[in-house]
């Protein structure tokens, strides 16, 4: 009879840490999706560069086309180095929102840029 029950213990105790695996699978796709990622670059460029509605709309298409790219890159070349891949779409990123925005703003892009870099470790 114990058995049974630690048995059944067992079986209850797998269930749920399954159940909650696939769940942070879930919520890891929902926070790393294109859209996702776009919004989060957008919300942020926005406030630091204190850019106006019309340059805040482009930007937002410009990051969301960046994270497309991005998130097809990775999934196309998971096993692979894609290290060069990345670093073009980067550049072209960057060519676009070069024409967006004034010079005075896109040195501040860059500045902001370049701290990222510098907190993101290198994979």
């Amino acid at each position: 009879m114990k058995t049974i029950k630690f048995i059944q213990s067992g079986l209850v105790l797998s269930f749920l840490f399954i159940f909650n695996l696939s769940l942070a699978q879930v919520q890891y796709e929902k926070t790393n999706s294109a859209d996702a990622m776009a919004e989060r670059m957008t919300k942020y460029e926005v406030q630091q560069l204190n850019l106006d509605a019309k340059e805040a709309e482009s930007l937002g298409q410009i990051n969301l086309l960046y994270a497309q790219q991005m998130v097809a890159i990775r999934k196309q070349n998971a096993s692979n180095n894609n290290k060069t891949e990345i670093e073009a779409l980067k550049r072209s990123h960057n060519q676009k929102i070069r024409s967006l925005l004034s010079s005075e703003k896109f040195q501040k892009y860059l500045a902001l840029k370049e701290d990222e870099d510098k907190k993101t470790p290198e994979k």
